[in-house]
């Protein structure tokens, strides 16, 4: 140490780790010289020193670990520490040790891996692939490790390359050893009738089968060689079959002489098909083909996946697509030959199913039909459109609620939101999956139309396929179908006008629909086509933007209409009421009341809170308005007549009040403040005294002169004062 006074303890561990650190290097380097002998040099050593690397492994960590134990002992022991860099340093030297201890574990366990691979090769080929997956998850550690301990990365480098490379060395030998079985397995031996294509499958023996597939299997090569069959037998089998039209002739058979050996032959025909292509018996020889393959493979499996369903799951894929070209497509010349035939494809997928060679969850022909076929594409988007046309055109009948109706009132939680809702699945988004969506993106609560919510489903599905689509122009027609349903709803806004601008519910409802299709289009972009990284895709997802604004607009446009037309209708009502008769007012005013609640009950039901709030308050706004209008055209008003109004005005106001209450919070205040304090400062110059109105007038400071204009203020005076010196005075303080 440089300075300092150092306990005795202290110079005892540090000479200790040296001398620790200095046996390590010594050792690891005969360790690497035995490891190059025996794995680079392939020097011959007897049976019994085989061993002898992995012994020495095992105690050089054993020794290593229980001396260091003793040295932290003694170092969390010493109380008196000389300085703590030096301490510091101590335990540092200590810990690439621990690492060092750590790394010899790594390799023991590595080269005890390699002598099992070494016996196991010959004789279990599951265990050794098990046994070389095991190895190799500890490779990436035992470089991490060498990369840290740099005072012995000399010697540690190459014996990790040693063993990185046996491993390799081991895994090719056993993937050299099952290709060979598996190319003896399936064969495909040339025939002297160029016309006629043959297979063979010979399964010596079933157990030997299974490990060797499952051994395949866990070193993931197993894939390659069924996509090499599944073309061969597409090329050799199945292909031939389908272009003879059933015209070819198809022999299973078992060898004579060896009963473990299945045959396969295919006769095709010569030249072009010709005559009327015979459906049956297409799926008959297909059918023979692959029961006769599934009974050749029986209790050959892999991880309880049998060999032949593993084929399958390559092969069919490839199957139905020969079949929709070959086979379904040419039968596209009337509607009931095709249904026939995608109905016997059916039976022959049913049959397979049955068989155990694929199952449920394998896409139906008519299901695969309809994703890949332009045929039946076209077929389809003809369909849908029709569809959407009914949908668009029924009545608005049955209504559903849709949307998020919890105010968030902890906007923090913003961001965390928008994390989790802008990354979820396209399957997540739903008209009940609103409140996965961050708070200012949510679609507030409403109601629908049923017809609505079955059509925004219907273009949600129609976008899915196309985001789901193989190329392009498959794409494209399914999302110009979206589109065209869409802009058919517009279009044919025109079939509800009447009902649009005589019922307000129904006026209400399409402007929820208008928002609602607006908002699924808005956020489609995340939830559906983003989730598809494509090339093919990304033109699409500004496909629905123009849509949006022209929705928004639509639905106000109509809302606006039946305002109007409310307004309207409150005007008819109150036409007839005058100051002249008072009673007339009161009549008036009821009938209105009865008409604003009658509109309240069904919007309240129908639109979100916060449109429901802006269009009430117009409507009663414009209700107050007339009200103060007629008060204040009247040139002159008795006592009785001003108490009269104003307890009229009073009993009319109450009801009013409790329309604009959403969730226990009176909302008329805050929604409808000009007309409503308006109003309550005519009825309270009604009933006031000329020094009441003086006060609150306040030289201009007060709520009376906030919402009543000067012009008005006098008018009311001299209407309900007679002339006196007192309302002279008062008049002229009024500027």
């Amino acid at each position: 140490f440089s300075s300092g006074r150092v306990s005795s303890p202290e110079i005892m561990a540090a000479s200790e780790l040296t001398f620790l650190m200095d046996d390590v290097s010594k050792e690891l380097a005969a360790v690497h010289e035995s490891l190059r002998h025996k794995y680079v040099e392939f020097v011959p050593v007897l049976k019994t020193e085989r061993t002898k690397i992995l012994d020495t492994l095992t105690e050089m960590k054993e020794s290593l670990g229980s001396r260091l134990d003793v040295i932290d002992r003694d170092l969390d022991d010493e109380k008196t520490i000389s300085t703590i860099d030096e301490m510091t340093d101590l335990r540092g030297r200590s810990s690439r040790l621990r690492d060092c201890r750590e790394l010899l574990d790594k390799f023991s366990t590595v080269e005890a891996a390699m002598e099992e691979m070494r016996v196991q090769l010959d004789n279990d080929t599951m265990k050794c692939a098990e046994t070389i997956k095991f190895a190799s998850s500890n490779l990436p550690k035992i470089e991490e490790l060498t990369s840290l301990s740099e005072w012995t990365e000399s010697t540690t480098m190459p014996i990790t390359k040693i063993l990185y490379g046996k491993v390799a060395d081991f895994r090719n030998m056993l993937i050299g050893k099952l290709n060979s079985w598996f190319k003896l397995t399936f064969v495909f031996p040339p025939t002297r009738v160029p016309t006629i294509t043959q297979m063979n499958v010979h399964v010596v023996d079933t157990r030997e089968a299974c490990v060797n597939i499952s051994a395949m299997s866990n070193l993931h090569v197993l894939n390659d060689w069924l996509i090499k069959i599944c073309d061969n037998m597409m090329r050799n089998m199945v292909d031939p079959i389908i272009s003879c039209g059933g015209l070819s002739a198809v022999s299973t058979t078992n060898d004579p002489v060896n009963s473990q050996l299945f045959i396969f032959r295919v006769r095709g025909c010569k030249g072009k098909r010709k005559g009327e292509m015979n459906v049956e018996e297409i799926f008959s020889q297909l059918t023979t083909i692959f029961l006769h393959l599934n009974a050749s493979l029986t209790e050959v499996e892999a991880n309880y996946n049998s060999l032949s369903s593993m084929l399958m799951k390559f092969l069919f894929p490839q199957l139905q697509m020969a079949i929709l070209k070959n086979v379904i497509s040419p039968c596209a010349k009337s509607d009931a030959e095709i249904v026939e035939t995608v109905k016997r494809a059916e039976k022959f997928r049913d049959e397979m199913v049955d068989a155990g060679l694929i199952n449920d969850a394998t896409p139906s022909f008519a299901r695969f039909a309809e994703t890949n076929g332009k045929v039946f594409t076209d077929r389809k988007c003809i369909t849908r459109l029709a569809r959407a046309r009914e949908l668009i055109m029924a009545p608005y009948v049955q209504l559903t609620t849709v949307g998020y109706g919890e105010e968030e009132r902890d906007e923090s939680k913003f961001d965390e939101d928008c994390e989790a809702a802008l990354g979820i699945s396209g399957k997540e988004a739903s008209e009940n999956e609103d409140a996965s969506y961050p708070y200012f993106f949510r679609l507030l609560k409403c109601q629908i139309s049923t017809t609505t919510s079955d059509l925004m489903d219907l273009v949600r599905d129609t976008v899915v396929e196309a985001v789901q689509a193989e190329n392009e122009e498959l794409a494209g027609r399914l999302m110009l179908t979206a589109r065209n349903m869409v802009e058919m709803f517009l279009l044919l806004t025109e079939s509800h006008a009447t009902t649009l601008s005589s019922v307000p519910q129904m006026a209400a409802v399409y402007h929820n629909n208008c928002h609602f299709i607006g908002h699924r289009l808005m956020l489609m972009v995340f939830d559906i086509v983003n989730e598809k990284k494509s090339v093919i895709i990304s033109s699409f997802r500004s496909f629905f933007a123009s849509f949006i604004v022209h929705l928004r607009s639509s639905a106000q446009e109509v809302m606006s209409t039946q305002l109007l037309q409310i307004r309207r209708n409150l005007s008819t009502l109150l036409a007839d009421s005058s100051m002249g008769d008072v009673s007339s007012i009161d009549k008036g005013a009821n009938k209105c009341i009865l008409q604003i609640t009658s509109v309240s009950n069904v919007w309240k039901e129908v639109l979100p809170e916060l449109v429901y709030c802006g269009a009430m308050s117009n409507i009663i706004g414009f209700f107050f308005d007339q009200l103060c209008h007629i008060v204040l055209t009247v040139e002159d008003i008795t006592a009785s007549d001003a108490t009269f109004i104003a307890n009229t005005l009073a009993t009319t106001l109450r009801p009013i009040e409790k329309l604009l209450v959403i969730r226990g919070t009176p909302m008329l205040h805050k929604e409808c403040t000009k007309p409503y304090f308006h109003f309550k400062e005519i009825v309270f110059m009604l009933n006031a005294s000329l020094q009441d109105i003086d006060d609150r007038w306040c030289d201009g400071l007060g709520p009376l002169a906030e919402y009543l204009t000067v012009v008005e203020v006098r008018h009311l005076v001299k209407a309900l004062f007679s002339n006196s010196e007192q309302r002279k005075r008062l008049l002229d303080r009024f500027y």
